[in-house]
C-alpha cells in the first residue's frame, strides 16, 4: 500500500509541474476569426446600356429636381428700389425660402398701364418673361398707376391676364393686391386692386388679397415712395406662406 501511495503522488506532481511549465499562449490564444467578404454596392450606377439610373419621379438618383422658376413683374417695388442690394429684394427672398429660382422683371416708375423712362408698362414685358419659361408669373404693383385713370389701369390689367395665359397656359398666374405704404391707400388703388382680381381670376390664375405689411410702418420706408430693407422683408414674411403651397409639387 505505501508502495502504491507512493507511485500515485509522484504521478500528481508530475502532471502539476508539466501544466504548470505549459506556454500561457496556448491557453490564451483566442479564436480565429475569418474576415466576412466585402461587397461593391451597384446601386446608383449606370446600367450596361449608359443611360442613367432613374430615382423617384424619374430624376437622376445622382441630381436633385429642378427648382422651379417665378418670373416676378411689377414696378419699382419688385426690382428693390431703395434696398441696400439684389438679396435685400423681397422678390430674392421669397425663392431663397421657398427654393425657387428667381426671374426678375421689375422697371422702375412703369405699372399695368404706367410707363417710364425706364421701360413701358407690365404688358412690353410678357415676350421675355414667356422666353424664361416659368411655372409660375407673379405679378405685383400699381402704385404708379394712380396717376391713370382708374378705367385705364383696369383695361390694361385685364389684358396683362389674358395675354399671360395665352402665352404662357401651363404657368400659374398669381396677382398681389397693390401695395402702397405706410399711409392709407387711395381709392383709385381701391379700384384697381378689383380690376387686378377680376382679371387674373378670369384668366384662371389665383389673386392674393394680401394685407400691405408696411402700412401703419413708417420706419420701413427708405424715403416717400420705396420700402427700405427692413420693409422689403416683412413684404417677404407675408408672401411666402401664401405662394410656397402654389408651387408645383
Amino acid at each position: 500500500m505505501l508502495a502504491v501511495l507512493a507511485v500515485a503522488e509522484i504521478g500528481a506532481a508530475g502532471y502539476v509541474i508539466h501544466n504548470n511549465h505549459a506556454p500561457k499562449s496556448a491557453a490564451a490564444a483566442p479564436a480565429r476569426v475569418h474576415p466576412l467578404p466585402t461587397f461593391t454596392s451597384t446601386a446608383g450606377s449606370a446600367p450596361a446600356t449608359g443611360s442613367p439610373s432613374l430615382g423617384i419621379e424619374g430624376t437622376s438618383a445622382s441630381q436633385p429636381a429642378a427648382q422651379p422658376v417665378i418670373a416676378f413683374l411689377g414696378d419699382d417695388w419688385t426690382a428693390g428700389t431703395g434696398a441696400s442690394g439684389k438679396a435685400q429684394r423681397f422678390t430674392t427672398m421669397v425663392c431663397t425660402q421657398i427654393g425657387a429660382v428667381e426671374k426678375n422683371f421689375g422697371v422702375n416708375g412703369t405699372g399695368y398701364a404706367k410707363s417710364s423712362g425706364d421701360g413701358g408698362p407690365y404688358e412690353s414685358r410678357v415676350a421675355a418673361i414667356v422666353a424664361a419659361d416659368p411655372q409660375m408669373v407673379v405679378v405685383s404693383g400699381g402704385r404708379n398707376d394712380n396717376v391713370d385713370s382708374p378705367a385705364t389701369a383696369a383695361a390694361h390689367a385685364r389684358a396683362l391676364f389674358t395675354t399671360l395665359h395665352t402665352e404662357l397656359p401651363d404657368a400659374l398666374l398669381v396677382a398681389v393686391a397693390p401695395f402702397w405704404g405706410d399711409s392709407d391707400l387711395p381709392p383709385s388703388m381701391v379700384s384697381l386692386a378689383n380690376a387686378v382680381k377680376r382679371g387674373v381670376t378670369a384668366a384662371g390664375g389665383t389673386y392674393l388679397d394680401v394685407p400691405d405689411p408696411i402700412h401703419g410702418h413708417p420706419s420701413f420706408m427708405a424715403d416717400l415712395a420705396d420700402p427700405n430693407d427692413q420693409g422689403y422683408a416683412a413684404i417677404a414674411a407675408a408672401l411666402t406662406p401664401q405662394l410656397q403651397p402654389l408651387l408645383p409639387s
